[in-house]
């Protein structure tokens, strides 16, 4: 270890080669070790043959009147630094030397024994493992059944739900809920393994009574995979979706009837305290005059979802210089409400909306096709299509929109739905608009039948086509005209009950009799 004689050409070399990625022969700053090099070479070397040693040799030089306050050890010569070019001689051990005496014992049998003893507790770590039972995915669920009618044995449904038993599934509590108009549906708690069993193969048993069980919902209520949005059961649920569902299934009913001559939407308000200013506080609102947007569920969520369809209305007129079509904007309603559902730091909207418009059939000169984007660029001559006619969509919180003739949401939406599948809708040509405001608002008071909530208010708007009363615009209807639909709704509601009164008498005579 160390350099060779730095007086001769070998050393200076060997110096020439360790400072050429050194500023300093020891660590990184001036120490002694320089000062003792620098002293055994007896004059500057060439600059030419040995750069970098030359330049050592020139900036330790400039320190010279200060060498002794150079910190460092000054008993060490020039040859206990350097790379390792020599070998000093090696003296065998004396006689009287104790080192070669083994006081601790040979380090390989420490070795082999911390080897041995190593292998024994991953041997005995990877048992217990094994040993160790894995932990079991269990989803706790709630299984909603229901019936056909209000003659369906309940008894017996629950008796064949209940009999189907397979490995990994668990029958809970269950009790009968009224949905309207005497009928119930059986609601029962369960558990399963998720690994052993398929929600789905579960409900396509359950609806393979079709003596009893029109249809079946399952929902989770206390699952790891309903902590995020963003993640999938392994069934293919989004538990946050459907907890929106729920949410907007919170809020009073909404219903949407569309027919040639218009649209008619409706809603049930529920007074949230008796100083409540009717007529205040609306929850259907306008966009761009020849559309309108009710939401059920969660107001604030409704709300917003309003201004962005505003936004949208209004970034289309600037852009076509048109009136934005009813499906343009449904579609990017529902769009919108889609990117809710794939990410964790955002949850879906807790509200159903119903849009309705009606849009013009006249032909509209726009830059390219309307309901489709320009499609000449800026400038071009191409006219609109004609685009126009009645429109109902209802956007849910799964981004899912959908056309419908007829449509409902919100607490009472089962029976309004019922309600709404009884008319002959489809085609639009069998009803008038204001045969579908009555019936709007008689749906409305059959669906609240069944609720407990008091003191509601209900609000009404139609849009008409441009030869209607409403020039194609969306407003509400006409309080005489709201007042003698209520009326009616209201005459029919206790026309129904006094015949099921005289029913249920005319039941329990027959009963008397036999």
């Amino acid at each position: 270890m160390g350099f060779p004689k730095l007086n001769e050409e070998t050393g200076i070399d060997a110096l020439n080669s360790w400072l050429a990625t050194r500023s300093y022969i020891e660590f990184y700053s001036l120490s002694q070790a320089d000062i003792s090099c620098y002293r055994a070479l007896e004059s500057a070397p060439s600059a030419a043959q040995y750069p970098h040693a030359a330049r050592w040799y020139n900036h330790i030089s400039s320190h010279e009147p200060v060498f002794s306050d150079i910190p460092g050890d000054t008993s060490k010569t020039y040859q206990d630094y350097g790379p390792e070019l020599i070998e000093r001689p090696s003296f065998g051990p004396s006689e009287n030397d104790d080192n070669d005496v083994d006081l601790f014992g040979s380090d390989n049998e420490d070795d082999a024994e911390a080897a041995r003893i190593r292998e024994q507790r991953l041997a005995d770590y990877k048992m217990r493992k094994a040993a160790k039972p894995k932990a079991i995915a269990k989803s706790v669920l709630i299984l909603d059944v229901k019936p056909w009618d209000d003659q369906t044995d309940m008894v017996a449904l629950e008796a064949a739900v209940r009999g189907i038993q397979r490995d990994g599934l668990v029958w809970g509590t269950s009790k009968l809920i009224a949905i309207g108009y005497g009928i119930t549906k059986l609601q029962v708690n369960l558990v399963v393994e998720d690994d052993k069993i398929s929600t789905q193969d579960i409900q396509d048993e359950i609806e393979s009574f079709e003596k009893y069980v029109q249809s079946s919902d399952i929902t989770s209520i206390g699952t790891g995979y309903d902590l995020l949005n963003s993640i999938y059961s392994p069934d293919g649920h989004n538990f946050q979706v459907d907890y929106a569902v729920k949410a907007s299934e919170n809020g009073g009913t909404s219903i949407g009837i569309r027919c040639n001559e218009g649209v008619v939407l409706a809603l049930e308000k529920v007074a949230v305290s008796k100083l409540s200013k009717p007529g205040a506080n609306k929850r259907i609102g306008s966009v761009d005059g020849h559309i309108g947007v009710v939401c059920s569920g969660l107001i604030p969520d409704g709300s917003s979802l309003v201004e962005r369809a505003r936004d949208e209305s209004h970034s289309w007129r600037q852009t076509f210089k048109a009136p934005i079509p009813t499906t343009d904007l449904a579609s990017r309603l529902g769009n919108h409400m889609q990117v809710f559902t794939m990410s964790s730091s955002l949850r879906p909207f807790g509200v159903m909306a119903i849009i309705g418009g009606v849009d013009t059939s006249e032909e509209i000169g726009v830059d390219g096709e309307v309901g489709s984007g320009p499609a000449c660029g800026a400038g071009g001559k191409v006219t609109g299509k004609k685009h126009g006619g009645t429109f109902l969509y209802m956007a849910e919180p799964s981004g899912q929109c959908l056309g419908y003739w007829g449509t409902a949401a919100g607490r009472g939406r089962q029976t309004a739905k019922a309600e709404l599948e009884k008319l002959d809708l489809e085609g639009g040509d069998k009803m008038t608009l204001l045969q579908a405001v009555k019936e709007a608002v008689r749906i409305i008071y059959v669906a609240q039948k069944d609720s407990k909530e008091k003191g509601i208010e209900l609000e009404l708007t139609w849009i008409s086509t441009v030869d209607g009363p409403t020039k194609g615009r969306h407003v509400e209807v006409p309080k005489e005209l709201r007042e003698e639909a209520e009326r009616l709704a209201a005459k029919a509601e206790d026309e129904s009950y006094d015949d099921d009164e005289d029913t249920n008498k005319k039941d329990d005579d027959d009963k008397m009799e036999e």
